[in-house]
């Protein structure tokens, strides 16, 4: 799950270079670069599901988070998620203008 958060970050990132042509804003809250990029609409299901994946990112990183996280991250979980993430990369991808 935490690498599922830094796949979409670091694409959220170059889309929004992609899109506003400057360095993206600094942090790990994937609303908040979603959010900032210029011409490129989220609808609410996108947003709550990035702010949903954001909380993998400290999930993955702080032990006492970890061991919580451990317990509700399941099979199910995972290919719940890691679908949803498939499917807003490829929606992302698709932003990208040439």
């Amino acid at each position: 799950m935490f690498f599922l958060h830094l796949s979409i970050e670091k694409i959220l990132k170059a889309l929004f270079v992609n899109r506003n042509g400057e360095e993206p804003p600094f942090g790990h809250n994937l609303q908040n670069v979603a959010s900032r990029i210029r011409k490129v609409e989220f609808d609410k299901q996108q947003m709550e599901l990035l702010a949903q994946i954001t909380t993998f990112n400290i999930a993955g990183r702080y032990d006492d988070y970890r061991l919580n996280f451990q317990k509700i991250c399941d099979a199910h979980f995972a290919e719940n998620f890691l679908k949803s993430g498939e499917e807003i990369i490829e929606w992302l991808k698709s932003r990208f203008k040439s």
